[in-house]
């Protein structure tokens, strides 16, 4: 079924970051549900699937996306991109003494 919504790359991209940002109870990105790995396919079934690895993959994202939106003159998208990252930075810095 083809879409009556019509945007640009940049609307759809920015949207998908936004989806991207919803966290889990520690912060960390919500990995949803799906049969991409069949080992974790039902991990975020329940809304509640956190991934450290998709942390650190978003973290990059978020850099670079903020980037091309300063460069877009997005400075809203930008700043939103450079704070989750901040937080997501705290998150994955390892504790003292481990």
């Amino acid at each position: 079924m083809v879409s009556a919504q019509s945007e640009t790359l940049w609307q759809h991209s920015v949207r998908a970051i936004e989806h991207g940002l919803a966290t889990g109870r520690h912060g960390l990105p919500l990995m949803g549900a799906g049969d991409w790995n069949d080992g974790m396919n039902l991990v975020g079934l329940e809304g509640k699937g956190e991934s450290v690895w998709l942390a650190f993959f978003l973290y990059d994202i978020l850099q670079r996306f903020a980037a091309l939106a300063e460069r877009r003159q997005e400075h809203t998208i930008a700043t939103r991109c450079r704070e989750h990252a901040k937080q997501l930075h705290k998150r994955l810095k390892p504790m003292p003494g481990t």
